[in-house]
Parts: structure tokens; sequence; C-alpha cells
């Protein structure tokens, strides 16, 4: 897949909020009926493990307060893209309470990162390991398998593949098609997490 030019990708990202802000009326994230409101989704930045507050219903927050959930991406993207979408899964945790338009401006906060996610990572990420991140910046599989985590971090890595196909359709017919399916996708991803459900397939 081709490397997005700054021109191209400035473009892009106007575009894709533009579809963004009006898909925020039409597009709804489940509200979760238990989702732990100090959830965790963490990344490696310079060697460290950092965390961004994401109400998630986890299942391993009694052994492991401090711990959260986290995804070893393949082919390694870099620590930016693991950064931008544990951010644009917080805002779009922010934007799951906040009112008008309080809403739509996380909303649109939160896939724009997933947009920059997309931009630095180059080609779609693959996902590897689910699980939890220790101290030392390890996932780790947990006790058990958690079909739901697995599933979001396969609906994120679609919803990134999405957004990559959008900003290299040099022909613009179907850029606005793809930034759809991304935002479902990446809605879709967050209410897995939020639900402790698999939700598509």
């Amino acid at each position: 897949m081709r490397r997005v030019g700054s021109g191209r990708m400035r473009k892009g990202l106007i575009a894709l909020a533009t579809v963004i802000l009006a898909a925020v009326t039409t597009i709804s994230v489940a509200a979760p009926a238990s989702a732990d409101p100090f959830g965790q989704w963490c990344f490696r930045w310079n060697g460290q493990k950092i965390c961004v507050p994401v109400s998630i219903n986890w299942d391993w927050r009694f052994q492991c307060p401090q711990c959260g959930m986290a995804v070893d991406w393949l082919p390694d993207p870099g620590q930016v893209v693991g950064r931008q979408i544990a951010l644009g899964l917080g805002d779009l945790s922010n934007a799951r309470l906040a009112p008008e338009p309080q809403r739509g401006q996380l909303r649109a906060r939160a896939f724009d990162e997933f947009t920059q996610a997309a931009v630095y990572a180059g080609v779609r990420p693959f996902v590897g390991q689910v699980g939890f991140m220790n101290e030392s910046g390890t996932v780790n599989a947990g006790p058990q398998p958690v079909p739901w985590l697995q599933a979001s971090a396969q609906d994120i890595a679609a919803g990134i593949g999405y957004i990559q196909l959008a900003l290299n359709d040099w022909t613009g017919g179907g850029g606005a098609a793809y930034r759809q399916a991304a935002v479902a996708k990446l809605d879709e991803a967050y209410a897995e997490l939020a639900n402790a459900q698999v939700i598509g397939g």
C-alpha cells in the first residue's frame, strides 16, 4: 500500500472529518451496562507503559488493577500508532456519555486520531497478542481467552484499513464508502470493549 503524502493526508483528514460529523447523529455506540469507568488501554512509549482511561468491561481488573488492555500489532507499526489508537478509544469512551455538542466533537477527534494511526502505520496492521499490559510493557494473554477483546482488536485493524483505502482512493469514487465503513468498524470495536461481547462477524 502506498504511503500517503502530506497534501493528500490533509485532504483525506478534511474529508474524513466531514463524513464523521455527518454520521454522528446516525451511528450510536451502545451504552455499556457494566463497563469499568476506570479501565485502561495501554501502549508502549519510549520503553515505558502509558495508559489512557477507557471504559472497558474487563475480567482481570481485580487481579491486576494497574494493568490495562493492550494489543501487539503485526508488523510492529511503531509507537505513534499505538498511542493514536489509545487516544481514539479514550475519546470514543468520553463521547459515550457526553452531551452535544461535546459528543460530536469528541467523536470527530477520535476518528482524527485513528486516521493519524492509519497514516503512520502505512499498511493495515494485523492482530498479534491481545491481553493486558503489565508494568514491564509486555502484553500477556491472561488466564483465559477473551473473544470480545480479540474481536475488538480485529475491528480496530479493519477500521484502520478502511481509512487507508479512503486516503489512497485517487479516483474519489470509493472514498466516502470506505470512510463510512471505518466509522462503523471503530464504533463496533469500542462497543465490544464496553459491553464485553462480540458484536459482529
